[in-house]
């Protein structure tokens, strides 16, 4: 693997790219020597992100002493030094006279780098002793004070540029979760969730997904399908909710029912059984039973809007894209196994290095739905307390998780309630009802549950 491209070649290529003025039809017409400078760079840059992904790859995959050996002087200044390119680089790039080619690929090329630094950041950090090297080598240290390079980062977390947006995202990730700052208060304690009734259910979401501080983005970087639901069901009138489309790749996004199950690892998410639909805009399908339909609205990119609308009265669910609404779908409530009573939840799968933020009605729609006189928004109708608007960085939980004192009468599922379920025909116990109503396996011999006997006192 060669490590040899540097952040000072990034920054001297691009400056001499731009360091004349010059029109799209200069580059175009003259000066083959500019293109293929151009091309040059296009390859340094997508070998760049491309060494970035395969180092964070490895470091998932070989997590332990193998992945800490990994990350040795020449792999960590090459991690490190792309995360600085924001700081070196990021106000040369902005002030530079580019014009629109050079602009939106070099700009957008080098902010793919700085994302994809930080993630390969976060799989070593798996190690103790990666985790100490990293938050040393992150820290910026002077006279008078130190900061840490994440800290830069963080306030794009509301930028309007989708890469930005991610690297923010990221960055206050990292902070609340991995690098624990003395000074700094963790994200969740700053928000202001007031305005806030509805939000990702982050006690009701598949393993590794990231969810933000205010409950309303979410973000997967990892191999498996991660799925979540929200924290509020509707099963009577019209209701409406809209997602921000942060990366253009592949998602499902829709409603689900609690029957809806989430296998990650095996890759089913929202659409794919008869108690989910979701609408696909990567490779423009409707998903539903795990089979897909073709629409024909165009693939969604960054900075898209896709709308979801569920009418209960005349039993159909719409999707849109920018306002452009596809035909009502009726597949979801022709499906006998999936009862209404049951309500639906705002939903939505991710694959890898997959982003969007929900909108439950807290802030006003982009795309209004115009197929319906009226509608319902989940933040007017829903309700959380205090404690439950807390989106908890994982330490927390586990803070609180040894702090419970658990009976050997609990439910080894929940947790919450008594076990008084005895599966048959292998007669394992330990369930509750509630747990034991959602297997069609043992979750300890993996056999067929054919009958679920109460256990009495």
């Amino acid at each position: 693997m060669n490590l040899a491209y540097g952040p000072n070649k990034i920054s001297s290529s691009i400056s001499n790219l731009c360091s004349s003025k010059r029109s799209t039809s200069t580059i175009k017409t003259n000066n083959t020597s500019n293109i293929q400078n151009q091309r040059k760079l296009d390859n340094v840059l997508h070998r760049e992100r491309n060494t970035l992904v395969v180092l964070g790859c490895l470091a998932e995959k070989l997590v332990g002493p193998t992945s800490a050996s990994m990350l040795n002087t020449i792999a960590l200044e090459f991690i490190i030094d792309r995360v600085y390119l924001g700081i070196y680089n990021y106000s040369q790039l902005i002030s530079l006279d580019f014009d629109d080619i050079n602009y939106l690929s070099n700009y957008s090329s080098v902010l793919k780098i700085i994302l994809f630094a930080l993630i390969a950041i976060e799989k070593f950090s798996h190690s103790l002793e990666s985790k100490h090297i990293l938050l040393q080598s992150l820290t910026i240290q002077n006279e008078q004070s130190k900061m840490n390079v994440l800290e830069y980062y963080e306030p794009w977390a509301i930028s309007n540029n989708c890469l930005k947006r991610q690297i923010g995202f990221y960055a206050q990730w990292l902070l609340d979760n991995v690098f624990i700052l003395d000074y700094r208060r963790p994200s969740y304690e700053v928000i202001d969730h007031n305005y806030i009734n509805v939000m990702l259910n982050d006690k009701d979401v598949s393993e590794y997904l990231k969810i933000g501080p205010d409950g309303l983005e979410a973000r997967s970087d990892t191999v498996s399908f991660e799925s979540v639901r929200c924290t509020f069901h509707v099963n009577t009138g019209v209701w409406y909710y809209e997602v921000l489309i942060v990366t253009d790749g592949v998602m499902q996004i829709g409603w689900a029912t609690k029957q809806s199950k989430f296998l990650n690892h095996e890759g089913y998410g929202i659409g794919d059984d008869q108690y989910s639909i979701a609408y696909d805009g990567c490779r423009n399908l409707i998903w539903f039973g795990a089979k897909s339909i073709p629409h024909n609205n165009p693939a969604w990119k960054p900075g898209d809007i896709v709308g979801c609308l569920i009418d209960f009265d005349r039993r159909e669910v719409i999707f849109s894209l920018n306002g452009r609404s596809l035909d009502p779908l009726r597949k979801l409530f022709s499906s006998t196994s999936a009862p209404i009573t049951d309500g639906y939840f705002a939903a939505a799968s991710f694959m890898s290095y997959q982003h969007c933020r929900f909108n439950f009605g807290s802030i006003p729609f982009r795309y209004p739905p115009t197929t319906v006189q009226s509608y319902k928004t989940f933040n007017e109708y829903g309700y959380l307390s205090d404690d439950e608007k807390l989106i908890l960085p994982k330490y927390k939980k586990l803070e609180l998780l040894r702090s419970i004192k658990i009976s050997e009468q609990d439910c080894i599922l929940c947790v919450d309630d008594k076990a008084n379920i005895m599966f048959k025909p292998c007669q394992h116990t330990g369930f509750c009802e509630q747990c034991a109503l959602k297997l069609d396996l043992c979750p300890i011999c993996r056999s067929e549950v054919q009958e679920r006997s109460i256990i009495t006192d």
